[in-house]
């Protein structure tokens, strides 16, 4: 196996950090990471398992610090060789950015000649990677590999209850004043800044991807995805407020048919790397051909 350290820039100048995992024998099949919510492209331990189990079987491996990532970071701007420091992390970021990050990441994947990419999320970075295949429609992806995707918003309505409401006024009050001023709210622990509560908390946000939380509601933008889709869910996510088996039954009403639960693992399957990289890898094998001849 070889390693890449990147660095390289988005349309709208933001530098993004990661490491690509090459196999041993050249290949055209890539997996491309996008991390959780104020995560980053190293810290869960699944990670070490995919760099080795994916290249083991001839398939690259890519995780990148998008612009969300830890609480609160420095993002470095380059325009005209001119640098400066703006505000990032999860406490600052606007959802819809991610187009601009996984962008990016997908250009200097086909610039590394790579021709047929998995785009894999985890936790919010599923909802990122469906959000993104679903506007793009872009070509070179050939699959989907969601982890513990949840409903974002379902979990902010039942954590905060009748404060929910009050507080996406709140937000939407101080947005009129300064879209970067953190939100203080009585009665939650969340400080964060308006312009990222609107963006990834409101109802019907393009966040809002998961929404278990209505039965009834289509899961639109992942049947206006054509490619396959993976979805992995560990049995005791204490994220997935309305349980593993009941998520599984949502998914399949709106055609994603490949969901693997995975026995006693919790959100960000801690301990049991090695089974959710196995069903990874069986269902790339069964799906399509990873070994770089397709």
């Amino acid at each position: 196996m070889n390693i890449q350290c990147l660095r390289y820039q988005t349309r709208d100048h933001i530098e993004l950090q990661g490491m690509l995992f090459f196999p041993e024998k050249k290949s055209q099949v890539v997996v491309l990471h996008v991390h959780g919510l104020s995560g980053n492209y190293y810290e869960n331990r699944f990670i070490d398992k995919m760099a080795c189990g994916y290249t083991s079987q001839n398939v690259a491996f890519m995780t990148f610090n998008n612009r969300g990532h830890d609480y609160i970071s420095d993002l470095i701007k380059r325009n005209d060789n001119k640098i400066k420091f703006i505000n990032g992390g999860g406490a600052y970021e606007i959802f819809e950015e991610c187009i601009y990050d996984i962008d990016a990441s997908i250009s200097l994947l086909i610039r590394n000649g790579f021709k047929h990419i998995y785009l894999q999320g985890h936790s919010t970075g599923a909802n990122k990677a469906v959000y993104y295949q679903s506007m793009r429609n872009e070509k070179k992806i050939k699959g989907l590999i969601l982890l513990s995707p949840c409903d974002d918003i379902g979990i902010k309505i039942s954590k905060y209850k009748n404060n929910y409401n009050r507080l996406i006024k709140a937000a939407k009050n101080i947005f009129t004043i300064d879209p970067a001023k953190f939100v203080v709210f009585k009665g939650t622990n969340l400080l964060t800044s308006a312009k990222t509560i609107l963006s990834f908390y409101n109802i019907g946000s393009k966040n809002d991807v998961f929404h278990y939380r209505d039965a009834d509601r289509e899961l639109k933008e992942l049947i206006a995805i054509k490619v396959p889709i993976l979805v992995v869910l560990g049995e005791k996510d204490d994220y997935l407020l309305q349980g593993a088996d009941n998520v599984k039954r949502s998914l399949a009403k709106s055609n994603v048919n490949d969901v693997s639960i995975v026995k006693n693992a919790s959100h960000g399957f801690v301990n049991k790397e090695n089974q959710l990289v196995k069903v990874i890898i069986k269902w790339l094998t069964q799906n399509n051909n990873p070994t770089g001849n397709v």
